[in-house]
């Protein structure tokens, strides 16, 4: 399924915090490379995303069983999805049309290059909110925040699974290396529980691997935009 990003607005600070500014003043070329960047982007970008729902799954301890297609062994994600009437798993990508600009400007333009992986940073996490949203508007139904592997002991193995059991290979031209990692980088898998009752979609830093050794806090800012909790 196509996501449009006409109606997207792109959070700068948090493209900046990607950047690594803090409180400080931020140039005016910098400026004017991120105002043209997040253009040329939009137009390069061609988000899809697949899903699958599973009502009939199984919550043992740390271990999520659903049905017969996934088994994923997790203290942090079985505690995410507990209480849940149904479980999502989705992916999405922006494609392999921004992998080629940011590869493209990083042999010419190395600062330019770090500037359009940041906006692109932003974008994909917005359109993941937005694939979040398409998905509960189609039922009168609450979801809870996504969560991806790689985030507390939910291994990035799990992408494997994902990514076969979803076939997003021939469905939105998503990959995955021998590293586990995405192809093109810029997409997310991600799990969300479904709900009859309103959850909080406030995010937390409790289950962060670098909880302990994070710049962000040591400045007393989120890595995350926190506008997204929508």
């Amino acid at each position: 399924m196509i996501i449009k990003t006409d109606a997207l607005e792109l959070n700068k600070k948090q493209i900046l915090k990607y950047l690594g500014y803090g409180n400080e003043r931020v140039d005016p070329q910098t400026k004017e490379v991120i105002e043209g960047g997040i253009k040329e982007l939009m137009n390069k970008a061609r988000p899809k995303y697949i899903y699958k729902t599973w009502h009939d799954f199984n919550i043992m301890n740390d271990e999520i069983h659903l049905n017969n297609d996934i088994i994923i062994k997790s203290d942090d994600l079985a505690d995410h999805l507990k209480s849940s009437k149904a479980i999502v798993v989705f992916a999405v990508t922006l494609g392999i049309g921004v992998e080629k600009l940011i590869k493209k400007e990083m042999l010419v333009n190395p600062s330019k290059a770090i500037i359009l992986d940041a906006i692109a940073s932003e974008l994909i996490g917005k359109v993941a909110n937005k694939v979040c949203l398409e998905i509960i508007d189609q039922r009168n139904v609450f979801r809870n925040t996504r969560f991806s592997p790689g985030y507390g002991d939910l291994s990035l193995e799990v992408q494997r699974k994902i990514v076969k059991t979803l076939d997003t290979e021939v469905k939105i031209g998503l990959y995955i290396n021998d590293s586990h990692l995405l192809l093109p980088s810029k997409s997310i898998t991600a799990f969300f529980g479904v709900f009859d009752r309103l959850q909080t979609l406030r995010k937390s830093c409790k289950n962060c691997q670098l909880i302990n050794n994070c710049r962000f806090r040591e400045e007393g800012v989120f890595c995350y935009d926190q506008s997204m909790e929508k």
